[in-house]
């Protein structure tokens, strides 16, 4: 019994850390994507960001499915995972951006 206990308290947080990692790449995936667009890319682009969206949803799709597999409590633990990892990327790089746009406004303001 306290192997069974044990093991699920290990693929916990393993799952856990799997959505983490997934949330990791799923950001720097889209940030790689936008990084890289030019003004005039046309279809190029858009097939890109089409086919890009596709196979991070179909890799999260893949990643629920192994974790349910396993159990519900674990692919609940990978989304739990991925929503708090994206949810501090995001206010993370919100905070960045805010932090920016102040020095721009003040090197403006010190600039005239």
């Amino acid at each position: 019994m306290a192997n069974s206990t044990t093991a699920k308290i290990v693929f916990s947080f393993l799952w856990f850390g799997s959505g983490i990692l997934y949330a990791r790449l799923f950001l720097f995936s889209i940030r790689s994507f936008t990084d890289k667009m030019q003004p005039g890319g046309g279809s190029k682009v858009a097939l890109h960001f089409i086919f890009g969206g596709l196979f991070r949803t179909v890799t999260m799709g893949i990643l629920l499915y192994f974790a349910l597999r396993m159990g519900p409590l674990y692919a609940i633990l990978a989304v739990a995972g991925f929503t708090i990892a994206n949810l501090t990327q995001v206010a993370k790089l919100s905070g960045k951006r805010k932090k920016n746009e102040k020095e721009n406004e003040n090197n403006n303001e010190t600039g005239n």
